[in-house]
């Protein structure tokens, strides 16, 4: 998840959702990544979640141009739902959808963008590599990436 986000750099990335609280998924995403565009259905939400981060509120130029596209919203999590149209985006985007549901994990946002030659890394891959690194700190050991399939699997049961 991190090359992904490290190669798309700044100004070509884009966070969608923008919760109202002070915590959620698109505030955690846009402060880890400076220099993002925010979009959201909400350009009141939009708006304040920029000011406060200091990053730019994005239009669809900035979809169409993004390398990294994130979703933080929860559409997908309960339907086939999906907050994008993925035939806007670069042939060469990475999709990064923190939503997953079902037996893969995968969200119709995922698999409609590998159908299309994307890269795209679902919500339980997130999830799972967060898990590494909260045990690799709590435990103080470095490098439990072989962890990685067995807490999927766990995960997917």
């Amino acid at each position: 998840v991190l090359p992904a986000m490290q190669a798309a750099g700044a100004g070509n990335i884009v966070v969608i959702g923008a919760t109202s609280s002070r915590r959620g998924a698109a505030r955690a995403a846009a402060f880890a990544l400076p220099g993002c565009s925010i979009l959201n259905r909400s350009s009141a939400r939009a708006e304040a979640l920029a000011r406060d981060l200091e990053v730019r509120v994005g239009g669809p130029e900035a979809l169409r141009e993004a390398l990294l596209v994130v979703n933080c919203t929860t559409v997908g999590l309960t339907d086939e739902a999906m907050p994008l149209d993925v035939g806007a985006l670069r042939p060469d985007a990475t999709v990064i959808d923190l939503v997953y549901r079902g037996a893969t994990g995968e969200t119709a946002l995922v698999r409609a963008a590998r159908a299309r030659g994307l890269r795209a890394i679902d919500g339980l891959s997130v999830l799972v590599n967060v898990a590494i690194a909260s045990l690799e700190i709590w435990l103080g050991r470095a490098d439990l990436r072989d962890l990685y399939e067995p807490l999927r699997e766990a995960a997917l049961a």
